[in-house]
């Protein structure tokens, strides 16, 4: 595992703790999903691994919880991108590990942009409701006017 940027651990520590915000759309049994399926992302870049757990608990995933999946795998994804571009290795060898996570991060958005479709939410309203802050809401925004120059 690469390691993850200490911004990402306190977004994501601070969209888990804080009260939500209300979005419309989401009523309260949904945005406890949607915090759900945020907190089952854990540190992942896919949805995929919280998408395995829950259906290994017995529970098949609801769409506030795919949502929250795909918030928090974005997140996850963006953070990584963000990171590796940042720091690069030094060996000029970084060319494999920036498009991996271009297709991540453009995978995980194209998630999130489904699941706000599926709830009749904006993206950013979701994140709003899971008390994220400003600066989220803000990347989410510029990221829904373009993907991230190194990826285009």
């Amino acid at each position: 595992m690469r390691p993850v940027r200490p911004l990402l651990l306190g977004l994501v520590l601070s969209s888990l703790l804080a009260p939500p915000a209300g979005a419309a759309g989401l009523d309260g049994p949904g945005t406890a999903e949607l915090k759900r399926g945020f907190a089952a992302a854990e540190l992942k870049a896919s949805v995929e691994p919280a998408l395995r757990a829950e259906r290994q608990a017995g529970r098949e995933p609801t769409l506030a919880f795919l949502a929250g999946a795909a918030l928090g795998a974005w997140i996850n994804a963006a953070a990584q991108l963000d990171f590796d571009l940042k720091n690069p290795s030094g060996d000029g060898g970084d060319t494999e590990a920036i498009a991996a996570d271009c297709h991540d991060e453009t995978r995980a958005f194209d998630q999130v942009e489904a699941g706000g479709r599926a709830l009749a939410l904006a993206p950013d309203q979701a994140l709003g409701a899971l008390g994220a802050a400003g600066e989220t809401i803000a990347a989410l925004r510029a990221r829904a006017a373009g993907a991230p120059p190194a990826c285009r």
